[in-house]
């Protein structure tokens, strides 16, 4: 007898709920290698597309007689996944395949001083489905006017590729689609209206979620991406091979437009300067 575990129940309900939203949370989803037990769902994710109806749906993940009443299950649209990660010793790095396919947000800042809640958390009330269903599923979807506005930001993308290039780093299609959509997001949403939240910040995050993880390794060609990355992000021309030193003198975050990546950018050059090896996980 086939018996169904939580995740498929889940998507069982958001099936049958349409208008609600579903949350799905993988508590140190990397204590095992993640592409080992989660690459089923990533492949799943490869096969969205509009029906007739423009809901997005997915192809079925089973479809049995003995299984939700016989109907099949997909990966509906209001079904949000989120991976909680710990990177240290005891755990498993994510593969590139992985990254490409998620936001990677880093929650490393901590401040220790004691906090008194001003005021009570109320509850989210009056969000639906419809507010994190995804406008963009390929570049397809994307208009013309859309990608003439998105111009110097993809110019911009394809000068970080060719760095990332000759040390096998860059990434394709995906990746790009992603930033774009996200940055396209951003300006129909009047986002930069929000404090620290202009167009240059909006890439800076996209940066740091989508390109900077992808950077590991101890070879002469990782840290000639260090580089070249910091002299491209803080408009500041570095030689190739410069001294971790001269280059922290040379470069403050603050004084740039992307700050969150070159002080991350910084922090890698600098382990690679200590350890001979450098990643952008703690």
């Amino acid at each position: 007898k086939f018996e169904t575990k939580p995740l498929l129940d889940v998507m069982a309900r958001a099936i049958e709920h349409p208008d609600e939203l579903y949350f799905v949370i993988l508590d140190e989803m990397n204590l095992a290698r993640v592409e080992h037990y989660f690459s089923e769902f990533l492949s799943f994710i490869e096969t969205r597309e509009r029906d007739s109806d423009d809901v997005i749906v997915t192809e079925p993940l089973i479809s049995r007689a003995d299984v939700n009443g016989g109907r099949p299950v997909y990966l509906p649209q209001n079904l949000m996944v989120v991976g909680t990660v710990n990177m240290d010793e005891s755990t498993h790095a994510f593969s590139r395949k992985v990254l490409d396919r998620a936001n990677a947000i880093e929650m490393n800042d901590i401040d220790l001083a004691w906090v008194n809640p001003e005021r009570d958390v109320m509850p989210i009330s009056g969000v639906y489905a419809d507010a994190l269903r995804a406008p963009f599923l390929n570049s397809n979807d994307l208009s013309d006017a859309h990608k003439k506005a998105l111009a110097s930001s993809m110019q911009m993308l394809m000068q970080v590729n060719g760095i990332l290039e000759p040390a096998g780093l860059h990434f394709g299609y995906r990746v790009r689609d992603e930033v774009a959509f996200y940055l396209t997001l951003h300006q129909e949403e009047a986002l930069e209206s929000l404090e620290g939240f202009d167009t240059d910040a909006a890439m800076d995050f996209q940066l740091m979620q989508k390109v900077l993880p992808r950077i590991q390794g101890s070879s002469l060609s990782v840290l000639k991406v260090l580089i070249g990355l910091l002299s491209l992000l803080a408009n500041t021309p570095l030689e190739e091979d410069a001294e971790y030193g001269v280059i922290e003198k040379e470069v403050n975050p603050q004084n740039t437009r992307y700050p969150r990546s070159v002080k991350k950018l910084l922090f890698m050059l600098q382990r690679f300067h200590d350890d001979g090896f450098t990643s952008f996980w703690l």
